[in-house]
Order: C-alpha cells, then sequence, then structure tokens
C-alpha cells in the first residue's frame, strides 16, 4: 500500500539538519584573545608596581653577632696624670707596658693614680693598675728624700705586717733590699735601692712575680 506523501503528520516528519551559526568559532577567538590581553596586561601593572616598592624599602642590616665581634686590641693607657715630678717622668716613660720574658704583655690601665696618702714623709708616691691576659697587678711607687726616709718606710712596713716570708736583695750585685709578703690572695713585693723609691707589687703569686722581674727599675 502506497502512502501519499502529503498525508504525513508534521511530526514524523524528520528535522531539517541544524547548520552551525555563521562567524561563532571565530568571536569565541576574538573574546578569549582579548581577555588574556588583559589578564597579562594586568600582570605586568601588578609587577611593575611590586617592583617599584620593593626599590623604595631600605636594605635590611644584619648586626654582627657576639661571635663575630673581634676582640679589642688591648693599648696603652692614655689617661692623663695630674702631677708633676721625676717620679712622675720615671714610671709614665718607663713602665706603661711591661713586657715579660714570656712575652706577656702588662698594659696600665686607667693611667697613675696619686697614692700620697701612704706615707707623709714621700716627696711624690703614685698607683697604677696593669692588666694582662694571666691577671692583674697593681704597682705602688714613693719617692724620698734620701735612703734613710725609705728605710724608715720599709721598717714601718716590717712593723705591721711583721716578719717577712721572703728577704733577700734587689740587684745581682747584692745592692737594694727586698721583702715579701705572701697573703690569703695576693703576694706583695717591696723593694728599693739607693735612688731611695720604695716599690711595691701585688697580685697572684706567679704573675707578681714575673712582672717583678720584667721591671727596669
Amino acid at each position: 500500500m502506497t502512502t501519499d506523501p502529503s498525508s504525513r503528520q508534521p511530526s514524523d516528519a524528520p528535522p531539517p539538519p541544524i547548520s552551525p551559526q555563521r562567524g561563532g568559532r571565530g568571536a569565541l577567538g576574538v573574546i578569549l584573545a582579548v581577555v588574556g590581553g588583559v589578564v597579562v596586561l594586568a600582570g605586568l601593572i601588578v609587577g611593575a608596581i611590586l617592583l617599584i616598592d620593593a626599590d623604595d624599602d631600605p636594605i635590611p642590616t644584619t648586626a654582627p653577632t657576639s661571635s663575630e665581634a673581634s676582640e679589642p686590641t688591648p693599648t696603652p693607657s692614655t689617661a692623663e696624670t695630674s702631677g708633676s715630678g721625676e717620679l712622675l717622668e720615671l714610671l709614665t716613660a718607663e713602665a706603661d707596658v711591661i713586657v715579660a720574658s714570656d712575652g706577656t704583655a702588662w698594659l696600665l690601665e686607667g693611667g697613675w693614680v696619686d697614692a700620697s696618702e701612704l706615707s707623709d714623709q714621700s716627696q711624690e708616691a703614685y698607683s697604677g693598675t696593669f692588666t694582662s691576659e694571666v691577671g692583674t697587678v697593681t704597682l705602688t711607687a714613693l719617692s724620698f728624700d734620701g735612703e734613710d726616709p725609705a728605710a724608715d718606710y720599709l721598717a714601718g712596713v716590717r712593723a705591721d705586717r711583721g716578719d717577712p716570708d721572703y728577704e733577700g736583695s734587689v740587684w745581682e750585685d747584692g745592692s737594694g733590699t727586698r721583702i715579701d709578703y705572701a697573703g690569703a690572695e695576693d703576694y706583695d713585693i717591696f723593694w728599693y735601692d739607693e735612688a731611695a723609691i720604695v716599690f711595691q707589687a701585688t697580685g697572684p703569686e706567679g704573675s707578681v712575680e714575673d712582672f717583678y722581674g720584667s721591671l727596669p727599675f
């Protein structure tokens, strides 16, 4: 049986093929290109701003730690002592730095301090503190008008402290007088010769002995 095509229901007819809209893909590409360009441009602007801000910031500096800090080099004292006289001239010229036989350098710190309260018979009296890597020693010097007043001062030390722990001469030729006293912490060496200057060195026993042996007077 033959069916008349005009009698077919519209719903039974196959739908016509859908043709793509002209220019759809091209428009999408243009849009994506524009968006990408905007993103790239925005990134460049942000990067430039951050770079400018970074240039404005100060470069941080790192402070050296205590372990990196170099140890200060000890130097002779530059402190000036008020006073004048032959004894002070001797001390400042000969005893600012004392170098022991083993190379230890004893450096005067703080200058020479007036010590006239030790004796009202002294013409000049000064005291100075020396430091080194092995300890601290104090040197005191009193000048007198002749050997007799110097001997009297040393006799007063004997009267106050009793018999010395050691007694001997100062120089190899047997001249001069030296007396030592050992204390609980420090060791004292007193000495004088015909120069009529009484010296006293005080410090740890081994250190003060080395210091004494390195003095030029």
